[in-house]
């Protein structure tokens, strides 16, 4: 009997045993294959974030170094004293690149000379009557760059969020004689977001060296996301 009482808790040990090294080897299998699979997801959002940034490099490239052979032909037109006689070449570079919503000319101090969103002979906005826009506006115009991408604000014209691509033309010493501003609108549909090939669940973002987000998608509230420092979690991720 008490050979079979031995046995018997030698026997329940032995289970029991089993159970948790089964139950061990379980987790631990778990784990790693939670972890190999992390890894995997990492890397491929990895490749494809690298893709996306190219694509929207590229689509940044595409319209600013477009824009510079305009601002040349802007100058020949005397585009300075005859605003009107630009809005040709304005429409036909828009018709090119259909991403833009409105094409505008702005002189030296940031008034604004034309703009295809607002039809002749209609009062232009006036972005020296708003310091934070004029202040972003002659920031720009102050850069070497061959262009700027600005970070999205409610467009004047236009009505509704949007980036501005803006291409400054010089004189000799290097002094500003006008800028030409492509505005880029925010919504997915038509923009440069919906032509990048990403499955139709994802989300996307650009985050600003400036810590602002340059465009998201999908986004709830757009008042929540654009012109102001983004700290979230979503921002964290991109960054």
């Amino acid at each position: 009997m008490e050979l079979q009482n031995s046995f018997a808790r030698l026997l329940r040990k032995a289970v029991a045993t089993t159970l948790i090294a089964g139950t061990l080897v379980l987790a631990i299998y778990g784990a790693y294959s939670w972890q190999r699979e992390e890894s995997e997801v990492r890397e491929s959002l990895g490749i494809l974030s690298g893709f996306l940034a190219s694509a929207s490099q590229a689509f940044f490239d595409n319209i600013g170094n477009g824009m510079s052979p305009l601002g040349q032909l802007l100058e020949q037109r005397d585009v300075l004293r005859h605003p009107e006689r630009a809005r040709q070449h304005l429409l036909a570079f828009q018709e090119r690149y259909p991403e833009a919503v409105a094409i505008a000319v702005f002189a030296p101090d940031g008034r604004m000379l034309i703009n295809t969103a607002v039809e002749p002979g209609m009062e232009l906005p006036d972005f020296r009557k708003d310091p934070p826009y004029l202040a972003r506006l002659l920031h720009d115009m102050a850069d070497p760059s061959l262009y700027v991408v600005s970070p999205p604000e409610i467009g004047k014209a236009i009505l509704r969020w949007r980036f501005s691509i803006r291409h400054v033309v010089r004189n000799s010493d290097g002094q500003p004689l006008f800028l030409v501003q492509a505005a880029i609108p925010l919504e997915r549909k038509g923009t440069f977001l919906h032509q990048l090939p990403v499955p139709a669940s994802s989300e996307i973002g650009l985050l600003r060296g400036d810590g602002h987000e340059q465009a998201r998608w999908p986004v709830e509230d757009a008042n929540a996301i654009y012109g102001r420092l983004s700290t979230g979690d979503a921002a964290r991720t991109i960054r």
